[in-house]
C-alpha cells in the first residue's frame, strides 16, 4: 500500500510537533505527545480519506482533518468547559484547559503542513 503524501506529512509533522509540544516539560511527555498526535492525526487522516477524499481541494481536505481530528473536539469541549480559567485562576481543572489551549494551534497548522506536503510532491 501507498503511503498517500498528505498522510505522510500530517501524521509526521503531528508527531514532530507533539514532541517538541511535550519536550517543554520532560522527555517523557515528548514521546507521550509526539505518540499521542501522531494517533490522533492518523485518525484525522482517516476519516478525511473516506469523506472527501485524500484528493479534495486543499480547504475541504484542511476543514475535514481538523474537524475528524479526535483530539481537537476533546480540546474543544475542554475548553468550552472550563470559561473560568479564563480569568487567571489557578486549579487542577485549569491545567487541561491549558493543555487544549495549546494543542489547538498544532492542531490547525499540522494538516497545513500535510496539504504543502502533498503539494510539494506532485509537482
Amino acid at each position: 500500500m501507498r503511503r498517500h503524501p498528505f498522510v505522510f506529512g500530517y501524521v509526521a509533522s503531528s508527531a514532530f510537533l507533539g514532541v517538541l509540544f511535550g519536550a517543554r516539560i520532560d522527555f517523557d511527555m515528548a514521546l507521550y505527545a509526539g505518540a499521542f498526535f501522531a494517533a490522533a492525526a492518523a485518525i484525522g487522516s482517516f476519516i478525511a480519506a473516506w469523506r472527501p477524499g485524500l484528493e479534495a481541494p486543499a480547504p475541504q481536505l484542511w476543514l475535514m482533518t481538523v474537524a475528524g481530528n479526535p483530539a481537537v473536539l476533546a480540546a474543544v469541549l475542554i475548553v468550552m468547559q472550563t470559561p473560568m480559567c479564563m480569568d487567571g485562576t489557578s486549579s487542577a481543572r485549569c491545567a487541561f484547559n491549558l493543555l487544549a489551549w495549546t494543542y489547538l494551534p498544532i492542531a490547525v497548522v499540522a494538516p497545513l503542513i500535510g496539504i504543502a506536503w502533498r503539494w510539494w510532491k506532485e509537482r
